[in-house]
């Protein structure tokens, strides 16, 4: 049977909207958001891919790159 294989997925946005300040490099223009595997396989079982407006329906965990590992260690220690 097929089966995510991680515990957390996260999703990356990169958030600039000044096409000459983009800077793909740069982790201060992006978005992070996490989500435990369980709540997509609940809520979005047979999906393959998921739309921003999808995702922010679900209780995603919205953060900077700089939060992103405690936020990652916050979930973790809830599975």
């Amino acid at each position: 049977s097929r089966k995510r294989q991680s515990d957390i997925y996260v999703f990356c946005l990169l958030a600039c909207k000044d096409q000459d300040a983009i800077q793909p490099t740069d982790a201060s223009q992006w978005i992070f958001y996490a989500l435990p595997t369980k709540v997509l396989d609940e809520q979005k079982p047979t999906a393959k891919t998921i739309s921003l407006s999808a995702l922010t329906k679900l209780p995603v965990i919205e953060c900077s790159f700089d939060n992103l590992r405690r936020k990652i260690d916050e979930l973790a220690n809830k599975i």
